[in-house]
């Protein structure tokens, strides 16, 4: 029996021990190899575990079950802490514990999760265990008498790693805390930095000096690592933090500003103003961000770094691409090929397992293998992986290299040839997934019944060789392969008979996961996250079977369950395209259409969108033959919402009534009152018929209070603030705004908070009190950026409202074009009380200056930026205090 088969392999558990001696002078009575052969060792054994690696005075134990990792830890640190060796001299022991897969090669493990716990042991203090969330996932039942400690995010020391790191606390052992780090996300480093120091040294110089600076260079050349390094340099002098955002799994540019505020953790908002309110946040903000892979979004990409870097003074950007941005203020740092090539390939062949030790021979030997391959980095690390099976004089006659600057292409190619047939396959198949994916996964999808039984030494093995990518998240362990690579294998999947069968399996697979994670009794915390951790392959399934027709009912019932997550991510134009394709066919279950109706009703109103009276219709017609009185009701809402949004105010009207009979005759309160409060709003702002609206509202309101519903009274406050205003109720209409604001902050609700002051400030206005009217404006535009566009339309017509009655006719044209510009943005056309407001103060406006200056003006105004905006209503103080004195 070989020694590979005497020790445990799969899924692992590690335990990293590294003794610290207090007394230095107790090297003169024992020392630390001593230590933990007669306490650590013993206790690993009687749960099971083994030694397999020393380093120093730092031990490697493993253990196939996580609960008997976590029991030696706990037994072996109480031992320590209380083996008092010598008068004054004590045992400290820092520990960790990290789960996953490891390569197992001559007996000793190796691999990333075998350098996370080593990392993460030297993140501890003395006496301390510490363990990531992937681990303390799986010891959820095996607690009792432990407590666990949740330290928040840090880096593990000697990389660029950030986790969430949790301590083990448990009776008879000492208490501390680990240093909180520099807030960043600065993904994983688990390889040294070799080479680059004259270009580590001249990006340092620039990102100093300047406050954009593209790295740029072939692919596979290094830029990435250079950038990191530089980042985990610059860690402690950036206030708040440095960040690192990946475009690689981005595919629109229109998502980057979202991808900017994801890897920032900032709170999520509408993705209508996420630039909006990322720009806002980073104004204030002394950051650095590293945007990775920019090519093929490349003009995207320039155009948020330009608007980012002229509203901020305190961000810098680093950004890696294939080609400039050709920003202005732009510096451009090309990178070529690696200077110190053998050191890495040397380096690199180690750390996969390697013996080769520096020699005249292996130098040159290591150098002609580097020529050939270009200089390039991740060619280098590719062909060190394969010296763990093959001799340099074998890598160096392989005829596939090429000679110098090899494409990476070939490069990959060369490094497939050399995989046995069952790797090759398998790596072949793994190209089916779209972004990264579980073991699970890839088990069930890339994996044939021949090859299934092989999995994870298939997956670990090619993990080793640095074809198949591997990271942590705090729910499992995940893979991913190199856009390089995935694109050169996806030519030869698309080649192989295997093909269907494989689509088939990776379809059925995230049907199934998808739906699964979609369930009633899912908590939506648990589904948003597991949906937009698998979202890449879930849409690439949700394709293979409605587009290619693999399984079109799972997929349209899918589409219909994807909605709250769509909502809540903001990917609303995506859900519009998907709920289309599934209506697609007269062979849609009547139930299932009806669902996708009511959908694509919404979007398409939220759009603005002129297919949204077609699409209400066509659900109000279902919804008639279905026979159910509330869900016909709803619909008639939203085919009255969409006439309403074409300024038929009459016929909204007329299926506004109809809806109010539905909900009457299913005793449904809640509809009731919304379709009251939607008759009185079209009474207001269609009609002008101001009576007949407060009517309206008020019963609404009544109906709202009674049964609890807080958000409804929040939007008929709203209505009856502007109703009253119109009016000529000032007082009342003031009362009924700041119930309705008072409501809201009640309700935590900062977004819908802006219009609640902004209706306040308009009551203001229209009463003539216009520095009241101001100060609310101001406090409004503190948070104007978490609201939505159609809110930043509202503010800044108020704002040119009142630049025209304190008589700053030339602020108010300019205020003017650019509330026209917010108006545009978002896609809301005014109502007719709204624009015989506006119309009004328009030609009070055309009456004191000349027709060619305000054309102008109103022309600079729709060009102006948020800062420049921001000084024009600021300025109006002056003039509002000379109008009140």
């Amino acid at each position: 029996m070989s020694s590979d088969q005497l020790v445990p392999t799969g899924y692992l558990t590690f335990l990293c021990a590294d003794i610290d001696v207090a007394n230095r002078d107790l090297s003169l009575h024992t020392n630390p190899r001593e230590l933990a052969c007669t306490m650590l060792q013993p206790i690993a054994e009687r749960f099971h575990g083994r030694l397999f690696r020393t380093q120093g005075n730092t031990f490697f134990f493993v253990f196939k079950r996580p609960q008997d990792a976590l029991r030696s830890a706990i037994d072996g640190q109480r031992s320590a802490c209380g083996n008092d060796l010598t008068s004054g001299s004590q045992v400290r022991v820092r520990m960790a514990l990290h789960s996953g897969p490891a390569v197992l090669r001559d007996g000793n493990y190796v691999g990333p999760t075998v350098s996370r716990v080593s990392r993460l042991a030297k993140t501890a203090e003395s006496s301390q265990i510490l363990l990531l969330s992937v681990t303390l996932s799986k010891l959820s039942h095996y607690l009792d008498g432990v407590q666990v400690r949740d330290l928040g995010m840090h880096r593990l020391r000697d990389s660029g790693d950030s986790e969430r790191i949790f301590q083990i606390v448990a009776k008879g052992l000492p208490e501390s805390d680990v240093v909180p780090a520099v807030p960043n996300n600065l993904p994983i480093v688990t390889s040294s930095f070799v080479g680059r120091q004259d270009d580590l040294r001249r990006l340092r110089r620039m990102v100093r000096a300047h406050r954009l600076v593209s790295i740029v260079g072939f692919g596979g050349i290094g830029k990435t690592r250079l950038a990191l390094q530089l980042a985990n340099e610059f860690s402690t002098e950036f206030a708040d933090g440095v960040w690192f955002v990946g475009l690689k799994d981005v595919d629109n540019a229109a998502v980057i500003p979202q991808a900017v505020a994801d890897a920032l953790h900032l709170p999520a908002v509408s993705s209508d103003v996420i630039e909006d309110v990322l720009l806002a946040d980073m104004a204030k903000k002394h950051v650095l961000i590293v945007i990775d892979n920019a090519e093929h979004l490349l003009s995207g990409v320039a155009q948020f770094v330009h608007r980012l870097l002229q509203v901020t003074n305190d961000v810098r950007v680093i950004v890696t691409s294939r080609q400039p941005l050709r920003v202005q203020g732009e510096r451009i740092l090309r990178i070529a090929a690696l200077d110190e090539a053998v050191r890495l390939f040397l380096e690199r062949a180690r750390s996969f397992g390697s013996a080769l030790e520096m020699s005249e021979t292996t130098s040159q030997l290591v150098t002609t293998i580097c020529d050939r391959l270009g200089g390039i980095p991740l060619a280098i690390e590719l062909a060190a992986a394969r010296a763990t099976s093959k001799t340099l004089e074998e890598l160096q006659s392989i005829p596939w290299i090429e000679v110098a600057a090899t494409p990476l292409s070939s490069t990959i190619e060369w490094s497939f040839r050399l995989l046995p047939p069952d790797e090759q396959r398998a790596l072949m198949s793994l190209a089916a997934f779209d972004g990264s994916f579980s073991f699970e996964a890839a088990e069930k999808v890339a994996f044939d019944n021949a090859l299934r039984g092989k999995s994870l030494g298939l997956l670990g093995s090619l993990t080793d060789k640095s074809l198949v990518s591997y990271f942590s998240d705090p729910y499992s362990s995940r893979y991913y392969l190199l856009e390089v690579v995935r694109d050169f294998l996806l030519s030869r999947l698309f080649e192989c008979s295997e093909l269907p069968a494989i689509r088939k399996r990776h379809c059925s697979y995230f049907l199934n996961v998808a739906l699964a994670l979609t369930e009633p009794n899912i908590k939506p915390q648990v589904s948003l996250e597991g949906i937009a951790r698998e979202w890449r392959n879930i849409r690439a399934a949700l394709r293979l079977a409605l587009e290619d027709e693999l399984e079109v009912e799972r997929g349209r019932w899918l589409v219909s369950r994807l909605w709250p997550f769509w909502l809540a991510t903001g990917r609303t134009s995506d859900a519009w395209d998907w709920i289309r394709l599934a209506l697609r066919g007269s062979d849609v279950p009547s139930r299932l259409r009806r669902e996708l109706l009511q959908r694509a009703a919404q979007i398409a109103l939220g759009r603005n969108d002129p297919a949204a009276p077609a699409l209400a219709k066509s659900l109000v017609e279902a919804q008639e033959r279905a026979g159910d009185p509330i869900a016909l009701g709803n619909a008639l809402l939203l085919l009255a919402n969409s006439k309403v949004a074409t300024g038929a105010g009459t016929e909204a009207e007329l299926h506004l009534h109809r809806a109010l009979e539905q909900f009457r005759a299913a005793d449904d309160r809640r509809g009731v009152a919304v379709a009251l409060c939607a008759l009185g709003t079209v009474a207001g702002q269609q009609k002008l018929n101001y009576a007949q609206a407060k009517r309206l509202l008020s019963r609404s309101l009544e109906m709202f209070t009674a049964i609890g519903d807080f958000y409804g009274c929040v939007e008929v406050l709203g209505n009856l603030t502007v109703t009253s205003m119109r009016a000529g109720e000032f007082p009342q209409a003031l009362d009924y705004g700041e119930r309705s604001l008072a409501l809201l902050r009640r309700l935590g609700n900062d977004a819908d908070a802006v219009l609640a002051h902004i209706n306040i400030a308009e009551v203001y206005l229209e009463w003539g009190k216009r520095h009241k009217a101001l100060e609310v404006l101001v406090a409004a535009h503190q948070g104007i950026g978490t609201g939505n566009r159609l809110y930043v339309a509202y503010f800044y017509e108020a704002a040119f409202k009142l630049a025209v009655d304190v008589g700053a006719h030339e602020t108010a044209a300019q205020i003017y074009g650019y509330a026209q510009r917010q108006r545009h943005n978002s896609g809301t056309p005014l109502q007719p009380d709204e624009a015989a407001v506006l119309q009004t103060r328009s030609r009070r406006l055309t009456q004191s200056v000349d027709e060619a200056t305000l054309a102008s003006l109103v022309r600079h105004g729709t060009t102006l930026d948020t800062t420049a905006i921001k000084e024009l209503i600021e300025s109006l103080d002056a003039p509002c205090r000379l109008f009140c004195a």
